[in-house]
């Protein structure tokens, strides 16, 4: 646990999962409401397979959805103005083949560019050879390019200053495993009960809980169930948070030559990304593969076992289209290597947020499948306006969003996907 102090027996809210999302939402529910009383949960509190930790941190405006671009907004304000974090400015750049795929990006950049976006459109090969020459634009048809507002940001350290400023303004974080959530006679979740430090067991009693755990937020359901008293029919986990790990290599290598202009997050054709690591002169670069293509991990659990790197997933998979794509990466050299987990939406990878059907107090905030870091800021205020005020007050509508979906068979899908 935090500090020495005595671990609250009651509190208004648990939020269970200390990462960037559960300490946004303690921070947000502090600000909204300094009279508020907040425990997290959290058993990693060194973030050593923390998703948030492990994330590249990257920024975007390149969405297909409008909330998810208004999310990321949000975001880039309140981590570069408010918390005063540094951000690189570095763009990105989406690729795109001749037919329905630029089209696809065509479409994109209207919407982006209408919420404000600097996105700019590079509608033929010609164009992007010359914004970029040293790419190989073979199949390359259309491009679009974040010029200003997208970039990356060290994402341990905007999880630490949230969960100190949520401490700061209150917050208590409990180190340990949550091991039960009980529920009334009703559908409201009563008490949360955590294996702490020294095999000490704590149950705190709520008004509120919040499902902030990633990849490992099913299981949090699942003891959810487990703990209903009253008998009444609930959809199964799989329908309620269809949420499991994924595990997602990152690569750091020199370049033996500068590659000028600089690279911005480059995302490709083939399923990979990649952007410069430092200044151009650095001659560093960070990629790794593409969410969309297909697991070489498949059985990931979620573990410490499973974030052993691949190296033959980069030399046999990422070199050779990295090296197409641009042709100065024929000669790098492996700097540096990690793995971490996306929490990944089976459904249809996006955000699981709002009331998790079947309980009155239960909430979720998981399941972004890969850019949850660049909105943790916008989805922790989410949630702690729907415990405060019962509804999204200054964020977008999140509805789209809600966590309900799945049950309902609804999909909200997301074309531009890393």
């Amino acid at each position: 646990m935090a500090g020495t102090a005595a671990v609250r027996r009651a509190v208004d809210v648990v939020v269970l999962g200390g990462g960037a999302m559960g300490s946004s939402v303690a921070h947000w529910l502090g600000r909204l409401d300094p009279t508020i009383t907040v425990a997290v949960i959290e058993r990693d509190t060194s973030y050593t397979l923390a998703s948030s930790a492990l994330s590249v941190g990257s920024l975007r405006n390149h969405f297909s959805l409008e909330a998810n671009i208004k999310m990321s907004q949000f975001g880039l304000g309140f981590i570069r103005d408010e918390l005063q974090l540094p951000f690189d400015e570095g763009g990105y750049a989406f690729l795109a083949p001749p037919g329905p795929g630029g089209d696809v990006l065509r479409e994109n950049a209207a919407l982006q560019q209408s919420l404000g976006a600097d996105i700019h459109l590079l509608d033929d090969a010609n164009a992007v050879k010359q914004e970029f020459p040293w790419l190989n634009t073979d199949g390359v048809a259309v491009a679009t390019v974040g010029r200003s507002g997208e970039g990356w940001f060290d994402p341990y350290l905007l999880t630490t200053s949230l969960k100190k400023s949520a401490e700061g303004l209150g917050a208590q974080f409990v180190r340990g495993n949550v091991v039960g959530i009980d529920s009334d006679d009703g559908d409201a979740v009563r008490s949360v009960t955590v294996a702490g430090e020294g095999g000490v067991v704590h149950e705190i009693t709520c008004g509120a809980a919040v499902v902030a755990g990633g990849c490992w937020s099913a299981g949090m359901v699942e003891m959810a169930l487990r703990g209903r008293r009253n008998g009444a029919a609930v959809a199964p986990v799989e329908q309620l948070m269809p949420v499991a790990p994924r595990k997602r290599q990152v690569f750091v290598f020199e370049c033996a030559e500068v590659v000028d202009p600089p690279v911005p997050l480059l995302v490709d054709i083939s399923g990979f990304y990649v952007r410069r690591d430092g200044p151009v002169s650095r001659k560093s670069f960070l990629c790794g593969g593409m969410e969309g293509t297909v697991s070489e991990d498949p059985d990931c659990k979620g573990v410490a076992a499973d974030l052993e790197v691949n190296h033959d997933y980069f030399y046999e998979e990422l070199w050779p289209r990295l090296a197409h794509r641009i042709p100065a990466f024929e000669a790098i050299k492996v700097t540096a290597q990690w793995a971490g987990f996306y929490d990944y939406n089976r459904w249809d990878q996006n955000a699981l947020l709002g009331h998790i059907p079947g309980f009155s107090n239960l909430f979720s905030v998981t399941g972004f499948s890969g850019h949850g870091v660049q909105q943790a800021p916008s989805a922790g205020l989410a949630i702690a306006e729907l415990i405060t005020h019962g509804e999204y007050k200054t964020q977008p509508d999140l509805t789209v969003f809600d966590v309900s979906r799945v049950a309902d068979g609804v999909k909200v899908l997301e074309r531009n996907i890393v």
